[in-house]
């Protein structure tokens, strides 16, 4: 297991929960479930894109979600959640997870309040996406092109995502803010 993952995993799950006991109305960016169940839900939705670029998902992929999500499904399943949530499409793709809007609006508001841009629960965020992203593409040994440039083009888009919306990046991210 790498701990680097696991406690990434644990960082952002706790930002959610203290996000969901704060002040801040996040609610709007997801409903009838906590962040933390919504982030955990599209850490899985990004592993199934990710397996979607390499072919059939395997058994090492499989072991991986179960392993780092806590999601107990096998291959089958997971091939059948790709179909269901219409990973496949160009919409999944381009569309920044409503728990990263969640995380820039809080980000935000710290930002405003106090002018500390020193911890920024989105740059946890693609730090997060990044090493997860990583490490699942290698976990069945086989890196493809097509998956190394499906990762690179969707931690680009939630990049220039968050270089336009927070308040605090008055420059652009040039990777580093988030790859290590």
């Amino acid at each position: 297991m790498n701990d680097e993952l696991k406690n990434l995993i644990d960082k952002l799950y706790l930002a959610c929960d203290a996000l969901d006991n704060s002040s801040l109305d996040l609610a709007r960016f997801y409903s009838n479930t906590s962040l933390r169940e919504v982030l955990r839900f599209e850490l899985l939705k990004f592993l199934l894109y990710l397996s979607a670029l390499g072919g059939p998902i395997t058994e090492p992929q499989a072991k991986f979600v179960k392993e780092y999500l806590q999601w107990d499904v096998d291959t089958e399943a997971l091939r059948r959640m790709t179909v269901e949530y219409d990973i496949y499409s160009t919409y999944f793709k381009n569309t920044v997870p409503p728990s990263m809007r969640a995380f820039i609006e809080a980000d935000n508001a710290i930002y405003e309040n106090s002018e500390d841009s020193e911890v920024q629960i989105s740059r946890l965020f693609l730090r997060l996406y990044t090493v997860l992203g990583e490490n699942f593409l290698s976990c069945d040994g086989v890196i493809t092109q097509k998956e190394q440039q499906g990762l690179k083009m969707y931690l680009d888009m939630l990049k220039s995502c968050a270089e336009r919306e927070l308040k605090s990046c008055q420059e652009p991210l040039d990777g580093s803010a988030y790859i290590k």
